[in-house]
């Protein structure tokens, strides 16, 4: 929930100083790939375009039959000499063996990711291990993935989870009282 957050993003140049409006970013074009646009600030692209003119290029996209491995060795080699590749939707939509080649080869500038291939486990072609090549690359920040670990988050998490126990323990005739939380969210129409 970035609601209450605020986001300055900064320029290593000090010729043009961050905005002080919050979530301000500062990029000559936005291109997006995106079945529903959602914003008039955002050029619509094909992949290979995004890829092609892209300095940087963010995945958040769901596993899905037709993202599973949608970013591979084609699009890696059309993007932009330095494009930064960062993945934040799921590990499969991308083969990290064809991002570790492509960094190798200077085809991309560098790789972050919190999502990797490994993790998808309803798919029985994944790897056991990351590319060790990705996590020996200079180029590479991988994290886990914790957007989940802020406070906020958190106690909407435990709240949730306490109203299904005590759901659960309603349906079973228990007596119980507790101050008032959330429905459970199977339940919320």
């Amino acid at each position: 929930d970035l609601n209450p957050k605020t986001v300055r993003p900064r320029r290593s140049d000090s010729s043009q100083q961050a905005s002080s409006k919050p979530g301000a970013v500062h990029c000559s074009r936005l291109l997006g790939v995106d079945l529903h646009p959602r914003s008039a600030a955002l050029h619509q692209a094909t992949l290979p375009e995004a890829f092609a003119q892209s300095d940087f290029v963010f995945l958040a996209l769901p596993l899905t039959p037709h993202t599973h491995h949608l970013i591979g060795a084609e699009l890696s080699a059309q993007a932009r000499p330095g494009t930064v590749l960062v993945n934040v939707g799921r590990g499969s939509v991308l083969r990290e063996s064809d991002v570790a080649d492509a960094l190798t080869l200077g085809r991309l500038g560098a790789y972050a990711a919190d999502v990797f291939e490994l993790e998808d486990w309803g798919l029985d072609d994944r790897p056991s291990d990351i590319d060790p090549r990705l996590l020996g690359h200079p180029s590479t920040v991988l994290t886990p993935h914790l957007g989940s670990a802020v406070k906020e988050v958190r106690m909407a998490i435990e709240e949730q989870a306490a109203a299904h126990l005590l759901w659960g323990l309603k349906q079973r005739g228990c007596a119980v009282e507790a101050p008032p939380l959330p429905q459970p969210c199977w339940a919320v129409s």
